[in-house]
């Protein structure tokens, strides 16, 4: 579609001109056995190298069901690459502060659990393949969350030198409720 479909006013948001600056994929997914329907938007903008994406879940079972995890974006990247990570922490007065560190196999994790995001750990991260971030030259790809509030970013580097990024709520102390769409 074109634009982006329009959001509560509440919620924090990328906000466009005209709706011919980005065009909008919207996928559903249904999962049979618990009737959780997952919407996932993908918003491309034209004149820059960005795609938002969100994730809205609904429950059409006749039951209540309880999310305790949920990611606003997964992202895999292909083998055989050197990756690096990037993150923004501080405290006061050297606020920001660049921390880049090669990845290894394993879990690495950026995250907040303090209830706001600020900075001595910021709700964002970028990956670099092949070596660290330049600002002049490379690739890299950069992860952050438009709200505020406790996140988690991981970066796991499996024994096939692939790579998976996650980012979204922090799990720890998160759930939400969903009472069905359509009560019985």
């Amino acid at each position: 579609m074109e634009g982006k479909p329009p959001l509560p006013d509440y919620l924090p948001f990328v906000y466009l001109d005209s709706p011919s600056e980005a065009t909008t994929l919207v996928i559903e997914m249904v999962d049979a056995v618990t009737k959780l329907k997952v919407k996932l938007y993908f918003t491309v903008y034209h004149d820059y190298d960005v795609i938002t994406r969100r994730s809205v879940v609904e429950n059409e079972s006749d039951q209540a069901v309880t999310l305790n995890h949920l990611v606003s974006a997964t992202v895999d990247f292909d083998a055989e690459s050197t990756f690096y990570l990037t993150q923004l922490s501080g405290g006061w007065a050297r606020e920001r502060q660049i921390v880049t560190r090669k990845l290894d196999d394993g879990l690495t994790v950026v995250k907040s659990s303090r209830g706001a995001s600020s900075h001595q750990c910021n709700p964002f991260m970028v990956i670099s393949p092949d070596r660290e971030p330049d600002e002049n030259e490379g690739e890299c790809f950069a992860f952050c969350l438009v709200y505020s509030g406790n996140f988690l970013g991981t970066a796991e580097v499996t024994e096939y030198r692939r790579l998976r990024v996650n980012m979204g709520i922090n799990p720890e102390g998160f759930t939400w409720h969903l009472d069905p769409l359509s009560p019985t």
